[in-house]
């Protein structure tokens, strides 16, 4: 929407006879009921040009007054008040309204300036240039002349005090404005204060004060003494929003006058450190969420006045470290370890023509849908992962005739009728306003469920082959008799991919004949290979050891960390043991504020002092290095008798991260995590192992190097621990513990200097208390349920050789080499007999090491992919499946990168070979299928999420990309399909959560990559809680 270029003279004049025939009933127009308002300002919204028109040409005061008060209804309005805005921003308002202001004089009224900035305020906050705008119109002096002269007149001054806030979001602003005396003029209003006016004052100080020559200036007109005897004398602890909210505003300007170094001696020299203390004591007990705000601020100030408190480790940096060949740092320009993930500086020049690091939009543009890849002239090569194109099956059809269109038929009759679960062919759907019917489709058998509509969201779970009962007790065989599957005038034979068409186990007697249906001779040859295939499947789980096959796979992983032992539940294969999912602890911000508090009391003290009683640094400095293969002993550790002071502490196993530990007194430990390997940053995970612990004993445990500003553990999030002797005795397995759990920013730092307070990020603590049930045990405590990369390679062996031959395609692949040396899998799954028409759908998982749960999902995803109730889904689709793309973090114990330091989903636009080999060959596989054009019908790379409940997509919506040119694709509603079949049928499942919007940062991760250059609308990220659920049954 565009202002019109001019407006006739006659049509002005119009307006403004009609504006002024309107001047005599103005005060009963301020009365105007809302219907009516409403009314008036829907018959105006067409008018925003005139209107504006009005303000730059119009030189009567009346009328422009008349013009003011519509807008400020039309602006103040609820339903669309913001969209008014929007729109006044786009035809020029605000280069009107600040001219206005201008030209602005105090004969006009105080009624008329009242309405004239508050209007100007409501549509600055659509107005990104607002500040700039309002310095170049020359604001500043004049906002400053009206703040002395309405200093008496508080109604007017009020309005003037929001406007000078934004006008201060500028820096340039605010430091031209603390010059010109504003500082003065504001701490006058400090000495006299007036409740109705504090707040915008302390407001307009707070947003001047984050410039440093403002702040001096501040300093220097004794700011802190005005501000510690406002908040020392508000009684923040009463019911009253207003004083917590002055209190609050004050915390922040002192936070922000720690900044320079006279304003840090000028709190010392007040002693506020001590009165702060003393003060955020008294609000400890006081119920409110609002209340832990202020001791967050307490404890920012006094981090800032006291010396800084560097994290007690010689380097930020993993003590151990990848070292890569000459030819790896060679062919990889971009290795950096600090990239900006915000540019696309991936990309390389025969991808793009953007140079790298530009942040130019007309250089930085999206990559086109044609793909020119280093690759792209040995594409062939990779037809070797795809021999289910070529292969030619030698196994008969199920079916005896050669008619194909019979046997179509009869396979689609006898699964409509047979089959337990729906499943959706999603080529079929398109959108429109019918889409929860199309999700019906293929609905359940309505005999057998009575509220089958409803159970579509929590469908009945089904065990993998490999752990299901022998086909014995499938005595629901009775419920469906053949005559009643076989109903139609052909020759229809049972559907052999069933679990209830196994007949090795069933009795004759159940068998109900039908003198229409007969086997040919081909069909009962494959019928008893079905069962011997069967039998043997369940011999080989019966005799085989999920521990022995653990123990052979871990020989082959390699790692780059120093390996000890093998940890007890990983061999053990163990999960949790919860007979209900775990319900989310319910949060407690007495606690927050309390550990915050206390964290604040203790970094005061000059005599902080670590005992360490692990470290991960010094036993690499031992160089003491053995090749004895790797086992575990804790069977045999948990009834020893040695006696200890002190826990004793491991994490040299797979996936393992814990760097050091200190012994604070009594049952408390402050712990250290590792960086990701060649990294300084990333710490998240944490997998170790304590033993030597007393029984009914409160053991509490600081982690005190995490990263990131939120968690769910103060939304009721809870670790997780497993203990050996209950796992001995009571064959439990990994448990949700703790209390007091809490999770804070912390006063560490990452260096000695003061600017590392201010310029480096912040670290936080997780903080829980545990007490053991038993002495000597030894447990295992973890961030989220460990699933390792030996765990995945005994999964594939049990999936390789327990799944159905008969009528499963499963193949894996050696996709590629990590940098390491070990494996990437990749997994093909599909129906026999093979058909080449079948389109792909590709799933990926753990790109990022740390989010274990998305190899949880996967692992259930295959579970399901290679049971009976998959076998529709397996006849529709070629799955092809890289369950861990980035093994070498997943064994170390990384959080986000691998071995390259470098985030694997931010190298998708141009993963380099070498550097990033999961990625680049992930990306060849879906490059292969677009050039045989069987471009995949889905992409979905699961993930983990640490800051929200439930299960939700990421989705690519061009509507909502940040490339206008995006908005022209077609089939621009595809993208919503999925959700919408997850939401009807996943409980767990949270559409409101659902995002799709294409963001300028998120260009080179692998939703967008595939769904940009290989036009995949199905492009997603499933993000999946580490905390839970809090929805529906959970």
């Amino acid at each position: 929407m565009t202002a019109p270029s001019s407006e006739t003279p006659r049509r002005i004049l119009a307006v403004l006879s009609t504006l002024r025939a309107n001047l005599k009933p103005l005060p009963a127009w301020r009365k105007m009921s809302k219907s009516a308002m409403k009314h008036f300002v829907a018959s105006y919204t067409g008018g925003i040009p005139l209107l504006v028109s009005i303000l730059e040409k119009s030189q009567d005061q009346h009328i422009r007054h008349f013009a003011i008060l519509i807008m400020e209804k039309m602006l103040l309005h609820k339903s669309g008040g913001s969209e008014y805005a929007q729109t006044f921003v786009l035809h020029g308002a605000v280069d009107h309204l600040l001219k206005l202001i201008v030209k602005c004089q105090l004969s006009w009224g105080d009624d008329f300036i009242c309405s004239l900035y508050r209007v100007t305020v409501k549509v600055s906050e659509e107005d990104k240039k607002f500040a700039v705008k309002a310095r170049f119109l020359g604001v500043l002096p004049v906002i400053v002349s009206h703040i002395k002269a309405y200093a008496k007149r508080y109604k007017v001054l009020n309005i003037i005090l929001k406007l000078l806030k934004k006008i201060m979001a500028s820096s340039v602003n605010a430091t031209k404005l603390s010059k010109d005396g504003l500082p003065r003029e504001l701490l006058r209003f400090l000495d006299e204060p007036k409740r109705i006016t504090i707040i915008p004052v302390l407001d307009a100080i707070s947003e001047a004060t984050r410039t440093r020559h403002a702040t001096r200036q501040f300093v220097k007109e004794d700011v802190i003494s005005r501000i510690l005897q406002i908040i020392f004398s508000t009684s923040a602890s009463n019911s009253n929003k207003m004083n917590s909210t002055i209190c609050k505003i004050g915390l922040r300007i002192l936070v922000h006058l720690t900044q320079i170094k006279i304003g840090r001696e000028k709190l010392l020299a007040a002693g506020a450190i001590p009165s702060l203390s003393m003060w955020g004591r008294t609000l400890l007990e006081i119920p409110g969420n609002r209340y832990n705000c202020l001791i967050s601020l307490v404890s920012s100030v006094v981090q800032r006045c006291l010396p800084p408190r560097p994290l007690p480790v010689r380097k930020l940096s993993n003590p151990v470290v990848f070292t890569f060949t000459e030819s790896l740092c060679l062919n990889e320009s971009d290795s950096s370890e600090g990239r900006n993930d915000d540019t696309l500086s991936l990309a390389s020049s025969t991808l793009s023509s953007a140079e790298s690091g530009t942040d130019s939009e007309e250089e930085m543009q999206p990559l086109a849908g044609h793909i020119e890849t280093p690759y792209n002239e040995c594409i062939e090569q990779f037809a070797v992962f795809f021999n289910e194109l070529n292969e030619q099956h030698h196994m008969k059809p199920h079916f005896a005739s050669g008619d194909e269109a019979q046997s179509s038929t009869f396979k689609n009759t006898l699964c409509d009728k047979l089959i337990s679960s729906p499943v959706i062919e999603l080529r079929d759907l398109k959108l429109n306003s019918q889409i929860p019917k199309i999700i019906q489709r293929y609905p359940t058998v309505q005999a057998t469920r009575k509220d089958a509509s409803r159970k579509l969201r929590k469908p009945t779970s089904d065990a993998p082959i490999y752990m299901r009962e022998k086909v014995a007790k499938s005595t629901s065989l009775t419920s469906v008799t053949v005559s009643q599957a076989i109903n139609t005038k052909t020759s229809k034979r049972p559907n052999h991919t069933d679990s209830t068409c196994y007949t090795s186990d069933i009795a004759s007697s159940k068998l109900v004949c039908d003198k229409n249906f007969h086997l040919t001779e081909s069909e009962r040859v494959h019928l008893l290979q079905s069962a011997r295939e069967e039998r043997k499947n369940q011999k080989f789980l019966e005799t085989v050891s999920l521990s022995d096959i653990y123990l052979k796979q871990a020989v082959n992983t390699i790692s780059v960390s120093p390996f000890v032992k093998l940890a007890y539940p990983d061999v053990r294969g163990c999960l949790s043991t919860a007979e209900a999912p775990t319900k989310l602890l319910k949060p407690d911000p007495l606690l927050i504020r309390q550990e915050v508090h206390k964290h604040t009391e203790q970094m005061s003290e000059s005599d902080y002092i670590f005992d360490e009683v692990y470290s991960l640094d010094n036993i690499l400095n031992d160089n003491a290095s053995t090749s004895v293969p790797l086992n575990n002993k804790d069977e045999q550790r948990i009834y020893s008798e040695q006696q200890s002071d002190r826990l004793q502490f491991e994490a040299r196993f797979e996936s393992g991260n814990l760097r050091k530990a200190f012994w604070r007194g009594g049952g408390e430990y402050d712990l250290i995590l590792n960086p990701d390997i060649n990294s300084k940053c990333h710490l998240q995970w944490f997998y170790f192992e304590v033993s030597g612990m007393k029984s009914d004993f409160p053991y509490t445990f600081n982690i005190i190097n995490m990263e990131k500003s939120t968690s769910q553990f103060n939304e009721g999030m809870c670790p997780v621990m497993f203990s050996v002797r209950n796992h001995v005795e009571k064959k439990q397995g990994w448990m949700r513990v703790g209390s007091n759990i809490c999770y804070f920013k912390n006063h560490f730092t990452q260096g000695s200097s003061i600017n590392s307070i201010f310029r480096n990020k912040p670290y936080y603590t997780l903080t829980f208390t545990v007490t053991f049930q038993h002495s000597n045990d030894v447990c295992y405590f973890a961030y989220h349920y460990p699933y390792t990369f030996s765990t995945l390679q005994t999964h594939i062996y049990y999936w390789m050789n327990s799944h159905d031959t008969t009528t499963i395609y499963f193949k894996k692949d050696e996709l590629c080499k990590t940098l390491s040396g070990n494996s990437v899998p990749l997994l093909t799954i599909t129906a026999k007999p093979l058909d080449q028409k079948r389109p792909y759908i590709f799933l990926t998982a753990r790109v990022h090491p740390g989010e274990s749960n998305s190899s949880w999902v996967m692992k259930g995803s295959l579970d399901f992919l290679l049971c009976n109730k998959a076998q529709r889904l397996r006849e529709m689709y070629i799955f092809k499946i890289v369950p861990m793309l980035n093994p070498d973090g997943v064994i170390n114990g990384c959080h986000r990168c691998s071995l390259s330091g470098q985030d694997l989903n931010r190298q998708w636009i141009a993963p380099n070979m070498h550097l990033h080999p999961s990625i680049f060959y992930t990306k060849s596989l879906i490059h292969y299928t677009v050039f045989k054009n069987k471009k995949p019908q889905v992409f979905c790379d699961y993930h983990g999420h640490s800051r929200r409940s439930n299960a939700f997509f990421f989705g690519c919506n061009p509507e909502q990309s940040w490339w206008p040119s995006d908005e022209t694709k077609q089939d621009c509603e595809s993208f919503k399909i999925l959700p919408i079949i997850m939401n009807e049928m996943a409980p767990t499942f949270n559409l409101d959560d659902c995002e799709f919007s294409v963001e300028r940062s998120r260009e080179s991760t692998g939703r967008v990559t595939v769904w940009r250059q290989f036009d995949v609308a199905l492009s997603y990220t499933l993000e999946c809680s580490y905390g839970g659920c809090n929805q529906g049954k959970y």
